[in-house]
């Protein structure tokens, strides 16, 4: 396993009213020397303060970036709560085509939403793990 690799999301992230939508764009890939594909599936969430009111959805997209229009292959469903991972689709990652050579990314996009119960000074953190299964 890598390293965290940390969100950085669009504003106002830091000063959000309800309906704002923040996004993040994230890759995945596997490194080179890597001998097997890989499924990956987002696989659990872990959270501090208050993250009610707070929803998500989860892309695959063709490039890299993300805005809120940005569209793509749902893995999260939108209005999923930010804690949970359910019904999250699977992502299939290729090795490298050389064992010198890392495989493609999985190019990623979170949609953060705020809802309408969201209370002003409320804040938080979500962090979402993914786990690779070799195939």
């Amino acid at each position: 396993p890598g390293s965290a690799g940390a969100l950085s999301f669009s504003t106002p992230v830091g000063n959000l009213t309800p309906g704002d939508v923040v996004v993040a764009p994230f890759a995945l890939h596997l490194g080179a020397g890597t001998t097997n594909n890989a499924t990956v599936t987002l696989a659990a969430t872990t959270n501090t303060g208050n993250v009610s009111n707070l929803t998500y959805e989860l892309l695959q997209t063709s490039s890299a970036g993300c805005t809120a229009s940005t569209t793509g292959t749902t893995v999260v469903a939108s209005g999923t709560a930010v804690t949970s991972v359910s019904g999250a689709s699977t992502i299939s990652l290729a090795k490298g085509a050389t064992s010198s050579a890392a495989g493609a990314p999985a190019y990623l996009c979170f949609k953060v939403t705020a809802g309408s119960g969201l209370q002003q000074s409320q804040s938080g953190t979500v962090t979402w793990q993914f786990q690779a299964v070799s195939q």
